[in-house]
């Protein structure tokens, strides 16, 4: 499976399982989505097969802990363009793949991988050694750059939820309204209307199976 996304690239909408198969994956070039997407709730489990996950590091996200299968997401410094290489310790190709994009960040699985060994990750002129420490290991720092346009006040978290509110703006009401005077009394008297909403949300969760 290739997937080249502007948006989100492997995006489950809920649990995402691999069991086999060769996946890459081209993601975004902006910090507001991944290459990789099980959302907030979501797992993504690995058990077998080879995938090559690269976009931008802002919103990246990688496989559970729950995986049977060894997992490296590797977060750089900067942007890059060019082949991804995972080598094992001896300099042996495990597997590869040349995104059609610029990246920063890449998530990688294969059956090779294996805890307490060291392997080097080579992206475009980067090269960078990461010790397998469990299923999930990670390299390097998430950032926000590469963003297109403002980001609205307020401090946003990874999961893009905000602690901002809303205020309302000062001033008085704009004339030029109807005039008159409202009528007076309770509304939902007067109409027998029940004047509140349902706002209740369907929580089931998708499955992805790959």
């Amino acid at each position: 499976i290739s997937v080249n996304a502007a948006g989100d690239g492997l995006d489950s909408n809920g649990d995402l399982y691999i069991y086999g198969g060769t996946i890459y994956v081209d993601g975004p070039e902006n910090s507001g989505n991944g290459a990789l997407d099980k959302g907030d709730q979501g797992v993504a489990v690995i058990s077998g097969g080879t995938i090559i996950a690269t976009g931008m590091s802002g919103m990246a996200e990688t496989f559970s802990e729950d995986s049977t299968q060894a997992s490296i997401m590797l977060n750089l410094e900067s942007t890059v363009t060019g082949e991804v290489q995972l080598l094992d310790s001896e300099g042996n190709l495990l597997c590869s793949y040349t995104p059609t994009k610029t990246y920063n960040s890449i998530v990688v699985s294969t059956a090779g991988l294996t805890e307490g060994e060291t392997y080097t990750i080579v992206a475009g002129d980067t090269s960078t050694e990461i010790t397998v420490e469990s299923m999930v290991t990670t390299e390097g720092t998430q950032t926000m750059g590469g963003m297109g346009g403002g980001m609205p006040g307020g401090n946003f978290s990874q999961d893009g939820s905000s602690d901002s509110q809303m205020t309302a703006p000062s001033g008085n009401m704009p004339s030029g309204g109807p005039s008159g005077n409202m009528p007076s009394g309770d509304a939902s008297e007067d109409s027998g209307a029940d004047s509140s909403t349902d706002t209740s949300e369907d929580t089931s969760t998708s499955e992805t199976t790959l």
